[in-house]
Formats: C-alpha cells, structure tokens, sequence
C-alpha cells in the first residue's frame, strides 16, 4: 500500500471479512442462548451485520480490486474463542452473562473498525462512503446502548 485510498480499501476489506465472519457467529451465539432478550438482541444484531454486510458489498464492489482476499483474523479468532466459552459453560447463568458480555465486546470492536473507516473517508474527502458507514457506525452505537442496558437488566 503506497497511498491512503489503498489503505481504506484493504481496511474496507477488512471490514468486509468481519462481518461475513460475524453473519455465522451471531447466529450460533442466538442459537446458545436460553435468555429471551438476549436472543431477541442477537437476532437484532444478525439482521443488521447482513444489512451492513450488503452495504459494504456494494462499497466493495466499488473499488477495482475488489477481488482482493483479506481475512479479518481478530474476529476468526474472537469467533473461537466464543466457542470455546460456550464448551466450557456448564450452567444456563453463566453462558446467557457470558454471551452478553461477548455481545458487548463484538460491538465495541465492530465500533472501533468503522470509526477507523470513517476517518480514512474523512480524510480522502469520500462523502458517499463517510455516509453509508457513518449511518453503519450510528447503528452500532444503538447496538451497544442496547446491550448495555440489558446486562444492567440482568444485574439488577
């Protein structure tokens, strides 16, 4: 990568990845849960990621060497992990407060990539792309409000 342009079309890549990857831990993480409101928040968050996944599709599909293969390697390995939480809870508590707590750090990251995409389209002047993402970021901020307040819920 020689130029800022490259490096926001390898981060929207990036991106890409993570939530293709994200589309089928979302969905295994709603199928563990036994908490009603946690499952009906992950269904939530799994039809949004399939929104922004089709959004950065197109965004993608922009760019000329949208061919270009880059695996988001935190989420593969954030989607193991999950895994192996889900193996080790033996008890219906402690996977629904795990699973929260796993939702809010999926969203958190998700935050902190799009907030780097945005500042790359900040500074590259690409008001359409500052657009799409930025109303992708907005909604994941709703996501982490969200389960911020169903984990408070739950404690209290």
């Amino acid at each position: 990568m020689r130029t800022i342009s490259e490096l926001y079309e390898y981060h929207l890549h990036y991106i890409y990845s993570a939530e293709i990857q994200l589309v089928e831990g979302l969905s295994i993480m709603a199928s563990k849960t036994t908490n009603r409101l946690l499952n009906e928040v992950l269904e939530i968050q799994l039809e949004k990621t399939k929104d922004n996944k089709k959004a950065l599709s197109k965004l993608v599909e922009s760019y000329l060497e949208s061919n270009r293969e880059i695996t988001c390697l935190m989420v593969q390995a954030y989607l193991q992990e999950i895994q192996q939480f889900i193996n080790h809870a033996t008890e219906e508590e402690v996977l629904n407060v795990g699973l929260m707590v796993e939702t809010q750090r999926l969203v958190h990251f998700k935050i902190s990539i799009y907030s780097a995409a945005l500042y790359y389209t900040n500074i590259l002047n690409y008001q359409e792309d500052t657009r799409i993402l930025g109303e992708i970021l907005d909604g994941e901020h709703q996501n982490l409000i969200t389960v911020a307040s169903l984990e408070k819920d739950q404690i209290d």
